[in-house]
């Protein structure tokens, strides 16, 4: 009997493993599914922008379930008036010290250090890490002839007043493009330091303010004070604007 000798090409093209795969064609599907999904996506995202541009405001569901109407804005949007209030009232608030009627809210003590009561809780709408550093900036100015004590105490007081309408510019990194959610707060403002009704100084008070766009709050945070005083309902409007104090600087 004689027995046919097959070639390795006819071999080969018999063997199960040379035969086309059924799934040679998967990764072309899959890629296809993808684009369509991203086309979709697209196309989802160009209908709600339309959506937003036709229709002045939208309805969101508060946390506690109450449907409210709101405008629509960039996440990283704040108006000038928002930025130049919310500066304005952080200087104020840090830079006025004066003994409180409540003992307890006279003076907070942090690393060793008794800071006046509004000037601590100014500090804590800053970045973190700048604002250790701003806290120390500000005692060791006021360390010889303007002591902590001597405002915790009532012996001094100080007082913010603004001259002129602050000025919002928007702020530029090393190659001239404008960094998203950041701001500069230009104010012209001069600080009284007193004694009873005895002015001590007049102190030029010009500062730069920069600020950040971050995520708003309506909580009422244990730093944040509580929020049914005086100064608590402040700070916690202040929280509400979604913003942050980077660095405040002299000009």
């Amino acid at each position: 009997m004689k027995t046919e000798v097959k070639s390795p090409q006819e071999f080969e093209a018999n063997h199960p493993l040379a035969r086309p795969s059924p799934f040679r064609y998967m990764p072309l599907f899959i890629l296809v599914v993808l684009l369509l999904n991203l086309f979709n996506s697209c196309n989802n995202s160009r209908r709600l922008d339309l959506a937003i541009q036709n229709k002045p405001y939208i309805y969101v569901q508060t946390i506690d379930g109450e449907i409210i109407k709101a405008q629509p804005v960039d996440p990283l949007h704040r108006e000038e008036i928002v930025l130049a209030n919310f500066a304005e009232n952080w200087l104020k608030l840090a830079f006025t010290w004066q003994k409180a009627a409540n003992p307890d809210q006279n003076y907070v003590k942090e690393r060793g250090v008794n800071y006046p009561y509004s000037f601590y809780l100014a500090s804590l709408a800053m970045q973190p890490g700048n604002r250790e550093a701003f806290m120390d900036a500000t005692k060791n100015k006021y360390r010889k002839d303007f002591l902590f004590t001597k405002y915790i105490s009532g012996e001094y007081q100080s007082y913010v007043r603004i001259f002129e309408q602050p000025i919002v510019s928007s702020v530029k990194d090393d190659d001239g493009e404008v960094i998203p959610g950041v701001w500069s707060v230009k104010i012209v403002a001069t600080r009284t330091h007193a004694a009873g009704e005895a002015i001590i100084a007049h102190e030029i008070f010009n500062k730069i303010i920069r600020l950040r766009a971050v995520e708003p709050s309506d909580d009422c945070q244990r730093t944040w004070l509580d929020c049914q005083t005086e100064l608590g309902k402040l700070l916690n409007q202040m929280q509400k604007k979604g913003l942050q104090v980077v660095s405040a600087t002299e000009f």
